[in-house]
C-alpha cells in the first residue's frame, strides 16, 4: 500500500490504484511532493512506532503535575463541559479516549496495531545545544475525540429523532452507533446510490429475545435447585471438571498468543490481503457514487493570502469551508477567490473544552468581524458549529434566510435583587398579618 502511494505521489506509470484518475497533484511544488512522499514512508512498519509512549508523552506534558489526577481532570472536562452541549456522548467512551486513545473497537480484538498515520514529525529544538529539529511523536488529538465528526448530529430522518430518544432520563443510544450510522449511510450512498437507514425494529426485537433467554436461564438455575439430591453432587466429578475448565482457559490463552502480532518484525504487507503471486492487489475501479459524479481533488499547501494574490485562483471557489484558526485569513482580498453566490463556512470553538461562554462568544464576535470586513454577509447558519458568510448581492436571497443574531444577555443582577426584594417584602406581610 505505501508503495502505491509512493508512485501515485511520484506520478508513476506503474500505479495501479483507482484513485489515481481523481487526485492531481500538479498545483504542488517537487519539494512539496517529496515531503508528503516521506510523510508516506515514515508510515512504514519497518520504522518503529510505540504509539502507546509517544501518546503518554503528550498526557505527561498536558496534564503536568496534575498527571496522577487525570482521571479527575478526564471526568470534570466531561461533566462541565462536554455533556452539556453533546450529552449523547457517554462518560464512558470519553474517558476511554482520553486516557487509552480507543474509540471504536471491533468485537474482541487486541487493539496492538497502532494507526501510523497519526505519526508525524514537529519542529522542536534540542535541550543540549538548543538546535533546530524535527521530533517524531504522536500529534494527534488528546482533548476533543472524534466523536464529533460523526457522533453528535444528526440531520437525516427519521434517525434524527430517534436516535436521541430518552428513556429514564438517559439517551437510549451513544455516539459510537450514530458515528456507524452515518459512516453506513455514506458509503452506502456511494455503492448503490441509496440511502441507509438504522433498524432500531430488530434492535428491539433482539433485546427481547436476549431477555427471553435469560430468563430461561434463571428458570434452568432454579428448577436445578429444586431437584432432590442435586446438592449431593461427588467431590471427585467437581474436580474433573475444574481441571477440564483449566484446560480449555490455558488452550485459549495460548490461541490468542499465537494471534498476536508483533509489529516491530512484520512488513506492512502482512497486514493487507496478497495474491498468490505475493503481490498486493490494490482496488481498480472507482466506486459508482466518486465515478458518476466527474471529481477532481486537487492538492494546495499555499495560504490563503497567497491563493488571493494569484489570478489564475480569481472567482474559481463556489464552497469554502475553514477552521476557526484561519478566519483570519477570511479578510482583505480573500474576496476576490470567491465566485459569485459563493458560500464560506467557518468553524467556531463551540466543542472546545477548557473554554468559558464569555470567551467563547467572542470568539464568534471577532470571526464576523473579521469575515464581514472584507464584504461578506452573515447568514443563518444550518449548523450550530460553523458560521455562514455569502457574497451574494440578491436581495431576496438574503431576506429569505434571516441573519443570525446574538442572544441577548440578561441582567441577572437586576434580576436576583427584584427577587430578593419581593421576597423580603412577602416575608414582612406575613410578619404584620
Amino acid at each position: 500500500m505505501i508503495k502505491e502511494l509512493g508512485r501515485l505521489i511520484s506520478q508513476d506509470k506503474r500505479c495501479e490504484a483507482a484513485v489515481k484518475s481523481i487526485i492531481d497533484l500538479s498545483l504542488l511544488k517537487f519539494k512539496e511532493r517529496d515531503e508528503l512522499d516521506d510523510i508516506v514512508k515514515s508510515w512504514s512498519s519497518k520504522i518503529p512506532f510505540d504509539i502507546e509512549k509517544y501518546r503518554d508523552q503528550r498526557l505527561r506534558y498536558h496534564f503536568k503535575e496534575r498527571y496522577d489526577y487525570r482521571l479527575n481532570l478526564m471526568d470534570w472536562d466531561y461533566h462541565m463541559d462536554i455533556s452539556t452541549f453533546s450529552p449523547i456522548l457517554h462518560v464512558y467512551h470519553y474517558k476511554r479516549f482520553r486516557q487509552l486513545g480507543l474509540c471504536f473497537e471491533t468485537r474482541m480484538t487486541a487493539n496492538n496495531v497502532p494507526n501510523r498515520t497519526l505519526s508525524s514529525y514537529a519542529q522542536g529544538k534540542k535541550k543540549k545545544s538548543g538546535d533546530s529539529c524535527l521530533v517524531r511523536g504522536f500529534w494527534g488529538d488528546i482533548i476533543l475525540s472524534p466523536y464529533f465528526a460523526f457522533g453528535t448530529e444528526v440531520e437525516i430522518e427519521p434517525e434524527k429523532e430517534l436516535f436521541f430518544t430518552k428513556a429514564s432520563m438517559q439517551y437510549k443510544h451513544n455516539s459510537v452507533e450514530v458515528s456507524q450510522f452515518h459512516i453506513l449511510h455514506y458509503l452506502n450512498k456511494l455503492e448503490s446510490f441509496q440511502e441507509y437507514h438504522h433498524k432500531f425494529d430488530e434492535e428491539k426485537e433482539e433485546k427481547k429475545e436476549e431477555k427471553k433467554e435469560e430468563k430461561k436461564e434463571e428458570d434452568k438455575g432454579e428448577d436445578k435447585k429444586e431437584i432432590p439430591g442435586s446438592e449431593e453432587i461427588p467431590k471427585a466429578e467437581t474436580k474433573k471438571e475444574e481441571i477440564k475448565k483449566e484446560e480449555s482457559r490455558e488452550e485459549t490463552k495460548s490461541l490468542h498468543e499465537d494471534e498476536k502480532i508483533d509489529t516491530s518484525t512484520q512488513d506492512e504487507k502482512s497486514f493487507i490481503s496478497e495474491s498468490e503471486e505475493g503481490k498486493f492487489q490494490c482496488a481498480k475501479v472507482l466506486l459508482p457514487g466518486i465515478a458518476n459524479q466527474n471529481i477532481k481533488i486537487y492538492f494546495l499547501s499555499e495560504d490563503i493570502p497567497v491563493l488571493s494574490a494569484k489570478s489564475k485562483f480569481a472567482k474559481l471557489f463556489d464552497v469554502v469551508v475553514m477552521g476557526f484558526y484561519h478566519s483570519q485569513d477570511a479578510k482583505d482580498k480573500f474576496h476576490t477567490i470567491l465566485a459569485e453566490d459563493s458560500r464560506v463556512y467557518i468553524e467556531i470553538p463551540k466543542n472546545f473544552v477548557g473554554i468559558k461562554p464569555e470567551m467563547k462568544e467572542a470568539c464568534y464576535a471577532k470571526a464576523r468581524d473579521l469575515v464581514t470586513s472584507g464584504g461578506l454577509i452573515e447568514l443563518a447558519s444550518p449548523y450550530t458549529h460553523h458560521l455562514l458568510f455569502t457574497n451574494s448581492k440578491d436581495a431576496s436571497l438574503i431576506r429569505a434566510i434571516p441573519q443570525s443574531k446574538p442572544e441577548e444577555k440578561k441582567d441577572t443582577k437586576s434580576e436576583t435583587a427584584a427577587s430578593s426584594r419581593a421576597s423580603e417584602e412577602s416575608i414582612s406581610k406575613k410578619q404584620m398579618q
